[in-house]
């Protein structure tokens, strides 16, 4: 073959980028459907024709081989690890009953609603689901004891939320790649207006105080949570609000409303890779602990609509050194959280321990998702 059209060709590989390379045997699988050693292979269709099938690949990666990346690779003591972890912070909530609002229940019930959903997935056998079982069990108790308290004086804002907060949450996307092909060129920060927030979400619920039908979604509300090119909490909570319909009935309604099941999955997965685009390279220990908050609830969200990225092992090394041993994320005494959901108790923030459950949990979905690749048995 031609030496000036191979130097051309690895010139593309390289600036194509890497994220495109999760399988090795995709330029193989290339060549040979192809027929690149052919010297009147002209490198234009090469381009286009490749692009194509690695995004088709990204697209319809099952994760059930090990062609994943090694950082993904986690052990068996990391899942116990996480499990162990998660049980404190289920304690912490649980002995702070009295003391704990809507956020803080929330992350319970997501967490609970997800490893109901990846205990069903564990072989009957598996050493690992009577771990699970145990803290499932000890989350569901809690929840329900925290519920109960959270009825006896509920405010306006409590009230609104006890349809997302009096079961289980289950919903996840499956498993598939960052694609920067989806990543817009420019993201601002606007001002996440919680009243309009509250209004859209709880429309959906059906515990809207001027609204009672469920799935309702005004033009405001559609247009509010479909607005591209935002960051940030913004971000984060359009795909809250879609998480709060899909757990309560509404897909039906989403799906009408843009367009078809394909426009609404790529909304979705557009939206999820933007948030890990956000997330980036930060190493936790270099934030300030009001933007821990913002990160924990970008990667439990990023991982919740499935992009293999949010997970890796550094970062779930991160999170579990977060977690002090009574079970809580701490925030500074001087750090003024004007976000009326979080409550301090002590100098413990809810609204952080929150979703670093959150994210916990979705790492346990991963390894046990993706056994082939995820979990690594230790010899001996």
């Amino acid at each position: 073959m031609d030496k000036f059209f191979l130097l051309l060709c690895f010139l593309v590989l390289l600036v194509h980028g890497k994220h495109h390379f999760h399988n090795k045997h995709s330029l193989k699988d290339y060549i040979e459907r192809f027929k690149l050693q052919d010297d009147e292979v002209q490198f234009d269709r090469f381009l286009r024709a490749f692009r194509l099938l690695e995004k088709r690949k990204a697209i319809s990666q099952s994760l059930d081989t090990c062609d994943v990346k090694q950082q993904y690779k986690f052990t068996t003591n990391d899942f116990r690890v996480t499990i162990l972890t998660i049980e404190r912070m289920v304690d912490f909530m649980l002995r702070n009953k009295d003391n704990i609002i809507v956020d803080g229940l929330f992350g319970i019930r997501v967490s609970e609603g997800t490893l109901k959903d990846v205990a069903s997935k564990l072989d009957k056998n598996d050493k690992n689901l009577q771990i699970m079982n145990r803290l499932i069990k000890k989350m569901s108790m809690s929840a329900d004891l925290i519920y109960k308290n959270l009825l006896k004086n509920a405010t306006e804002y409590t009230k609104m939320y006890l349809p997302i907060i009096d079961r289980p949450m289950t919903y996840a996307i499956d498993w598939h790649y960052y694609d920067r092909e989806l990543v817009w060129d420019n993201s601002k920060d606007l001002k996440n207006e919680e009243r309009i927030s509250d209004n859209c979400i709880t429309m959906l619920l059906g515990s809207n105080p001027n609204i009672k039908a469920k799935c309702h979604v005004t033009h405001q509300c559609l247009k509010k949570s479909t607005k591209p090119n935002l960051k940030g909490y913004f971000l984060t909570h359009q795909l809250l609000y879609f998480l709060a319909g899909e757990t309560h009935g509404c897909h039906a309604t989403f799906v009408q409303l843009i367009g078809s099941s394909s426009k609404l999955t790529r909304l979705y997965r557009t939206f999820a890779n933007n948030i890990f685009n956000q997330m980036g390279d930060k190493k936790i220990s270099d934030m300030e602990i009001s933007d821990v908050d913002l990160y924990f609830e970008q990667g439990f969200i990023c991982a919740q609509y499935g992009i293999v990225e949010c997970i890796n092992f550094n970062r779930l090394k991160e999170v579990l050194t977060m977690v002090g041993h009574n079970g809580c994320i701490e925030a500074n005494k001087e750090i003024d959280f004007k976000k009326r959901e979080d409550k301090l108790i002590g100098k413990c923030s809810q609204h952080i321990t929150s979703v670093a459950m959150g994210y916990l949990t979705q790492h346990l979905r991963f390894m046990v998702e993706t056994p082939d690749c995820s979990i690594v048995e230790k010899d001996g």
